[in-house]
Parts: C-alpha cells; sequence; structure tokens
C-alpha cells in the first residue's frame, strides 16, 4: 500500500467501563501531557490495520468465530510503562497478567492473516511483532514533558480490575475520528438458523 492511497483503518479493542475511565480521568487527566482518546480508553486487541481489498466479509466472520469460541476474561491494570522515542513519547497503563488478551490476540491475529494488513513496518513492529496490551494515557509528549508526567504521576498509580464479555470493531475512515463499527460478544454461540 502506498501512502498515498487513503484507506479505512480497523482496530479491535476492549472499551473501559465509565467507572473505570473516571478513576483514570480523576487520576491523570490533571497530569501534563495527559489525554483522552476521542472513543475512550480501551485496549487494543488487533490493529490499526487495513483490509486487503475485497476481504470485508471473510475478515468479519472470522472475528465472529474467533469471538464465539473465546471466553470472557478478567483485565487487571496496574502500574505505569512508557514507550520512549525522542520527543515522542507514550505512557500508560499496564496490564497485569495479560496472558488471556495475548491468547485472544493471538487467535483473531492468526484467523485474520492475510486479510488484515498493518499500513507499514513500523506499526507492524507495534501491533503484531512486539504487541504489548495497555491503556494509552498520553501520546506524542517530549522528553520534557514524560518526564514532568512520570514525576506527578508514578504517585498517583491506580489499579483497577474489569470483566471482558465482548470486543469492539472500530474504523477510522479518511483520518476521521476512530468509530464503532461492531461489537462482538466472547463465548456466545450464533443464534439458531430458522427452520423452514
Amino acid at each position: 500500500m502506498t501512502p498515498t492511497e487513503p484507506r479505512t483503518r480497523y482496530a479491535i479493542v476492549v472499551r473501559l467501563p465509565r467507572e473505570v475511565e473516571v478513576r483514570i480521568e480523576d487520576t491523570f487527566l490533571a497530569v501534563i501531557g495527559a489525554t483522552k482518546p476521542a472513543m475512550g480508553y480501551h485496549l487494543t486487541i488487533l490493529g490499526p490495520y487495513c483490509l486487503a481489498p475485497g476481504v470485508t466479509s471473510p475478515f468479519l466472520a472470522a472475528i465472529s468465530r474467533v469471538c464465539r469460541q473465546a471466553e470472557p476474561f478478567t483485565v487487571r491494570l496496574a502500574g505505569l510503562g512508557v514507550f520512549r522515542t525522542t520527543d515522542n513519547n507514550a505512557v500508560y497503563l499496564k496490564v497485569a497478567d495479560p496472558a488471556a488478551v495475548f491468547a485472544l490476540h493471538e487467535r483473531l491475529l492468526r484467523a485474520t492473516a492475510g486479510v488484515a494488513l498493518p499500513e507499514n513496518e513500523r506499526l507492524r513492529a507495534w501491533t503484531v511483532d512486539n504487541y504489548n496490551p495497555h491503556v494509552t494515557l498520553g501520546l506524542g509528549m517530549s522528553d520534557d514533558d514524560l518526564e514532568e508526567f512520570l514525576r506527578h504521576g508514578e504517585g498517583r498509580a491506580i489499579e483497577a480490575e474489569f470483566a471482558v464479555r465482548q470486543v469492539w470493531l472500530v474504523e477510522q475512515v479518511l483520518n476521521g475520528p476512530w468509530e464503532v463499527a461492531a461489537e462482538y460478544p466472547l463465548g456466545v454461540a450464533p443464534p439458531p438458523s430458522p427452520q423452514t
């Protein structure tokens, strides 16, 4: 894909419960460099990526199949982490014991192989090769802002635990906002086919 080809981007996310979002907002939004995504705090399971041409239906079917076979699980957020890049840092909440998140990520990755395509090698490295489940608290931070965030944020550490019973497919059309496109319950069998 060339950079001049604008395409819809997709991701599969866990949206945090509102009560967890409120705790994060109360704890971190006053700290310099903190941000809140327009679609709310979330944990990305797969993506962002684009779809190979003509594969929307098989892609959606693969997500649905994996989610029906996956059991609900619990996520616990605890501790701060940092992705360091000179004057373009990100700070996040870590997922404690991410085994269930990794398992769902791997199953979705296998089910969508060759269909869901990272936009570039940098995104492939982040979202496939070195996947690290997290909830982003701030992006694009200068080195100074990062140090300030860490000075003030370390004393504000929170822990939060919540059940994951569904995931959401979100999409971004031509640099627009990310929006929810579909919800996929975990471990739920499809409705029976009507009998004729």
